[in-house]
């Protein structure tokens, strides 16, 4: 249950985003980092299928997608994004990350 409230507050982003409440810019300057690290983190991915597939919700966290694509091409972020998947590997693989 954690997991989907965590998910859920990047959800909310999205949809504050969506009304005009914030932009991508703040979202990014304030979250990005968390945006990029839950995005990219293979568990989280594996989650969201599972809720997607389960529940057939397949829109179920399209926000927290959006987000993260938009912080993601955003050139100062572009080292953070490569960093967090670097990292994402290296514990899948079993490599304690540094």
């Amino acid at each position: 249950m954690e997991i989907n409230e965590y998910l859920g507050f990047f959800s909310d982003l999205g949809l504050f985003r969506d009304r005009g409440l914030l932009t991508d810019e703040l979202i990014g300057h304030f979250f990005g980092a968390f945006i990029i690290e839950a995005y990219e983190y293979p568990d989280v991915r594996s989650y969201i299928a599972r809720v997607r597939k389960n529940f057939q919700q397949p829109e179920a966290f399209e926000d927290l997608e959006e987000i993260a694509k938009a912080v993601e091409s955003e050139p100062r972020f572009a080292r953070l994004a490569q960093f967090a998947k670097t990292m994402c590997v290296k514990e899948q693989e079993g490599n304690p990350a540094p």
